[in-house]
């Protein structure tokens, strides 16, 4: 992995690497604190199933009864057997690539809740009708870590409970090389999502470097 940090007019390049060995003794650590959690989540609504499949942020309050489709969130009853394959499938690698849902309820009335959901199984199609089964939820530091190895930086910059989450002990940044930031200063929108990109990854490397 290589991540980008400004450094006055300079754009330093890092090299991001992990012990596979350790990785897998943080997530057992983590895995080990609480009983694992499991949703299923079953919607008619257009907008949702393509959110859920691509990672994105679901807003629950919204999609709950303001659209006046379908949609629903339940805790997902999983053997035991199913539920520790899942769980060691993650442990090894196998699940990082999966898409990491963000649930989130940000109405003022209500209380303020926000959950990582992990789809670890493709959904069960009938029609415009979703279910998606066996989500896992998540805690704070695997979503952290799973997003980071997805390059899905925006994350962080939605939610800074992430970054004060990560597992920068697992990591080491070495610099290798730097170039010009010169084109960071065009006024371009194009240019102002990559600066906003690197600033993000800046910070990463930084708790990085800091652990």
């Amino acid at each position: 992995m290589k991540l980008y940090k400004l450094d006055q007019d300079r754009i330093l390049e890092y090299k991001i690497i992990r012990s596979h060995k350790e990785t897998v003794n943080y997530k057992k650590e983590i895995m080990s604190k609480d009983t694992p959690v499991f949703y299923c989540i079953e919607t008619e609504g257009q907008e949702v199933a393509p959110k859920i499949k691509n990672g994105e942020t679901v807003d629950t309050g919204y999609y709950s009864g303001e659209n006046g489709k379908f949609f629903s969130i339940s805790p997902y009853y999983v053997l035991n057997e199913t539920r520790q394959e899942i769980l060691d499938w993650y442990m090894n690698g196998r699940y990082e690539n999966k898409p990491c849902v963000k649930l989130e309820n940000a109405r003022p009335s209500q209380y303020y809740r926000r959950d990582y959901l992990l789809l670890t199984q493709q959904a069960k199609i009938n029609g415009n009708y979703h279910r998606f089964q066996n989500m896992w939820k998540m805690p704070i530091e695997l979503a952290s870590f799973t997003l980071l190895e997805q390059g899905k930086y925006e994350r962080f910059q939605e939610d800074r409970n992430l970054l004060d989450s990560l597992p920068a002990q697992l990591y080491q940044a070495l610099q290798i090389g730097g170039y010009d930031a010169g084109l960071l200063r065009t006024e371009l929108p194009e240019i102002e999502q990559m600066r906003e990109k690197i600033e993000m990854q800046g910070k990463i490397i930084k708790k990085i470097l800091t652990k």
